[in-house]
C-alpha cells in the first residue's frame, strides 16, 4: 500500500475513532467519578469529564497498530496512559499522588521501552560531522530522562482549554511531513494518526471545553511524542534528525524551564518545582499579562508553535 494511502486511511481512522467516541467518555467519567470540580486554581465554571485521553488513545491505538503495527508502543503506551488514569483517579476521589509513585509510574513504560531495544545510542557530532557512539550506561538513563521529561512536559501544558490537542496538532503535522519527505513509513502513520485524534478532540476539547483529556491524555500523548522521537525516522544522526524534533517540540521543553525557574525563584526545592502544581505556566502568566481571554491565549501559543515547526521545515529542506 502506498506510503500516502496509508497516512491518510490512519488520519481517518484516528479522527472518526475519537469523534465518535469522545461524547461516550462523557458518561464513563460520570459513572467512575474521574470528572474536574471546579476549585482552588481551576478556572472552569461547571464540572467537566476528565477522561477524554482515553478517546485520544484508542483513535491513535486502532489506526496505527493497523497500518503499522509496533509491539514497543503495544506494550508502552497503554502504560503511560494507565500512568495518567491512575493520577486521575487520585485527584478526582480525594487523594494526591504523590511525587514517588507518580515517577515510578511513569517509568514503567519508559523502561519497557529500553528492554524491547529503543534507546538513543547515538548521536551527531556537530564539529566533525561524525557520530558519537553511546555506551549503554549512558544512552539507558539518557533515554528514560527524554521520554519521562517531555510526558512532564507535555503534561505541565495541559493548564488551558484546547491546548495540548492544539499544540500536539501542530507538532505532529510538522512531523508528518519531515517523515514523508524522508520516506518514513512507520513514523508517518503514527504521528498522522495522532494528528487525526487530536483535530477530533479539538472539536470538544477547544474553548469552552466540554471534556478535558486529563493526565490520562496529556501522558500519553507526551510519552508518544518522545518514543516516536526515539524509535522512529528522528533517531538518525543528523543535524537534521535531531533538530527537527527539538524544534517541533520545542514549547512544552521551554514552557517546563520557564515554570521550574519561577518555582525555584520563590524557594521551591527542585522536587517541588517538578510536581507541585499552580499558575505559573507560561501561558498562565502571559494571559495575566496581556488580558488575553483563553481563547485567545491558546491561538497565540498554537502560532508560536507553527512558527516552531516552520523553523524545523526549514532545516529539514537545509539539509536534506
Amino acid at each position: 500500500m502506498p506510503i500516502e494511502l496509508r497516512v491518510l486511511l490512519a488520519w481517518g481512522l484516528a479522527f472518526a475513532a475519537t469523534y465518535w467516541l469522545t461524547p461516550f467518555m462523557f458518561r464513563v467519567a460520570d459513572k467512575t467519578g474521574i470528572v474536574d470540580v471546579p476549585r482552588g486554581r481551576h478556572a472552569h465554571a461547571q464540572t467537566t469529564p476528565l477522561l477524554g485521553g482515553l478517546a485520544i488513545f484508542a483513535g491513535v491505538m486502532l489506526a496505527a497498530e493497523l497500518l503499522a503495527p509496533s509491539l514497543a508502543f503495544a506494550v508502552a503506551l497503554p502504560l503511560a496512559l494507565g500512568a495518567g488514569l491512575v493520577d486521575d483517579y487520585c485527584k478526582t476521589h480525594g487523594k494526591e499522588l504523590p511525587a514517588l509513585p507518580k515517577l515510578v509510574l511513569q517509568l514503567l513504560p519508559a523502561t519497557t521501552l529500553v528492554l524491547l531495544g529503543h534507546t538513543i545510542d547515538h548521536i551527531s557530532n556537530p564539529f566533525s560531522g561524525g557520530i558519537l557512539i553511546l555506551p549503554w550506561w549512558l544512552d539507558y538513563p539518557l533515554t528514560l530522562a527524554w521520554l519521562i521529561g517531555m510526558t512532564n512536559a507535555v503534561n505541565f501544558l495541559d493548564g488551558m482549554d484546547g491546548m495540548v490537542a492544539g499544540l500536539t496538532a501542530v507538532a505532529t503535522f510538522a512531523l508528518l511531513i519531515i517523515a514523508l519527505v524522508r520516506g518514513a513509513a512507520p513514523t508517518a502513520v503514527w504521528v498522522a494518526a495522532t494528528l487525526g485524534a487530536c483535530i477530533a478532540f479539538l472539536r470538544y476539547n477547544f474553548p469552552p471545553a466540554s471534556i478535558f483529556m486529563g493526565d490520562t491524555g496529556s501522558n500519553f500523548l507526551g510519552f508518544l511524542l518522545a518514543a516516536i522521537a526515539v524509535t522512529g525516522y528522528f533517531k538518525v544522526a543528523t543535524l537534521a534528525g535531531v533538530a527537527a524534533p527539538m524544534l517541533v517540540l520545542a514549547l512544552p521543553m521551554l514552557n517546563v524551564g520557564f515554570v521550574i525557574f519561577r518555582r525555584m525563584r520563590k524557594g521551591k526545592s527542585l522536587i517541588q518545582a517538578l510536581t507541585e502544581a499552580d499558575l505559573e505556566h507560561s501561558f498562565n502568566v502571559f494571559r495575566r499579562r496581556t488580558n488575553f481571554n483563553p481563547k485567545e491565549t491558546v491561538l497565540i501559543f498554537l502560532l508560536a508553535a507553527m512558527a516552531l515547526s516552520l523553523s524545523a521545515l526549514g532545516v529539514v529542506s537545509v539539509y536534506r
